[in-house]
């Protein structure tokens, strides 16, 4: 059963985080700090396109977007 722990690969999740945050003027410790997640966890998600369910979730907490944003599903403004 996956429990949100397993990593995928989402190929250009990465590239769409980092310009997301980018945008908005953060770093990768504030993003963080408001996902409630950690700076090492957001490197490896922009370096590689892995994150679980749960990274997805803090980051679009911290973001302020769905987490269909940030997988691609659905575009900004929309």
């Amino acid at each position: 059963m996956n429990n949100g722990t397993t990593k995928k690969c989402l190929p250009g999740l990465g590239a769409r985080v980092k310009e997301l945050r980018q945008r908005q003027g953060l770093t990768l410790q504030v993003a963080a700090t408001r996902g409630g997640t950690t700076p090492q966890t957001l490197v490896q998600l922009e370096r590689h396109d892995l994150a679980t369910t749960r990274t997805l979730n803090c980051v679009a907490k911290a973001l302020g977007v769905s987490v269909d944003e940030v997988t691609g599903r659905k575009a900004g403004g929309q």
